[in-house]
């Protein structure tokens, strides 16, 4: 609750009358079971109110929330759920007609191999699909973080090479503005996975471009979090097609998987942080925080 209020100490709910009336007037109307939304200049709060009994004396207890790390650790959870069922029925289904199909593609009888050929194409398929559901699993499974604190702009500079090399794009055109000083404690391994996917989506998106450029930035935020953008020069994400980029599946490239966005979302809270997007026009732009 302080970290969302940016104090470092609250001692009476009467500190808050001054300072933010809007917020003080919410806690202290809520009403136990009531919901509320609040909007600051710096996020949309989630306020929830319960009530407890201590000694006889009814007391008021309050949770904050940031509505957009709720909303999308909500969505998480809830794809989780869904894909477990999903990925449980599916191999159900997939594994005997892969087993059955390769027996009869295997097998000597030749009654059998007039039908071979139609079946070479259900086995091909049941294959396929199984490797999907396996490659589906690693949205559920992934990695405990290994912490370490590392330099940020000579992590960024690696990420920069590694994307400039892998999809043979000009390392000149990727400007990181970043201080020397600035140290990050989290997973460098998960980090830069989701940096190489960014990077890559970024010259994804600018190709046809004349000159096409991605910004990276990294610099501590007012409340001494770990902030990394990426931006291009690319188009515009729509307004109608922002609010899916990140769900699973869904994608606007046509050989795309959509699973990329998605994965990174969840590397990043799965290092404690968050992946949104905080610019759609003129140029996106993509926002990595970490605390």
């Amino acid at each position: 609750a302080l970290e969302l209020l940016h104090r470092s100490v609250l001692t009476h709910i009467k500190q808050l009358e001054s300072s933010d009336p809007a917020l003080y007037s919410a806690l202290c109307g809520i009403a136990p079971g009531e919901t509320r939304q609040l909007a600051t200049s710096t996020e949309s709060l989630l306020i929830h109110a319960n009530s407890i009994v201590i000694s006889d004396e009814q007391l008021k207890i309050i949770t904050i929330d940031d509505i957009d790390t709720a909303l999308a650790n909500h969505d998480m959870d809830s794809w989780a759920r869904y894909s477990s069922v999903i990925m449980h029925e599916l191999m159900n289904s997939l594994t005997p007609i892969a087993s059955i199909s390769r027996q009869l593609l295997s097998t000597t009888d030749p009654e059998l191999r007039s039908v071979r050929a139609n079946i070479e194409p259900v086995y091909s398929c049941a294959t396929y699909l199984i490797n999907f559901v396996n490659g589906l699993k690693k949205l559920n499974q992934l990695p405990d973080p290994d912490l370490s604190l590392f330099g940020l702009k000579p992590f960024l500079n690696r990420a920069a090479t590694l994307a400039s090399h892998i999809h043979r794009f000009p390392l000149d055109n990727i400007n990181i503005a970043c201080d020397d000083s600035l140290y990050v404690n989290t997973d460098e391994s998960l980090l830069g996975q989701v940096m190489t996917n960014l990077l890559k989506n970024s010259i994804e998106a600018m190709d046809g471009i004349e000159h096409p450029e991605i910004t990276i930035s990294g610099y501590c935020d007012e409340r001494e979090n770990i902030v990394i953008e990426i931006s291009n020069n690319g188009p515009e994400i729509p307004e109608s097609t922002a609010p899916k980029i990140f769900i699973p599946f869904f994608t606007t490239k046509t050989a795309g998987s959509g699973i990329g966005l998605s994965l990174s979302r969840q590397l990043i809270r799965r290092c404690g942080g968050t992946l949104k997007i905080v610019n759609l026009s003129p140029h996106p732009v993509f926002r990595i925080t970490i605390p």
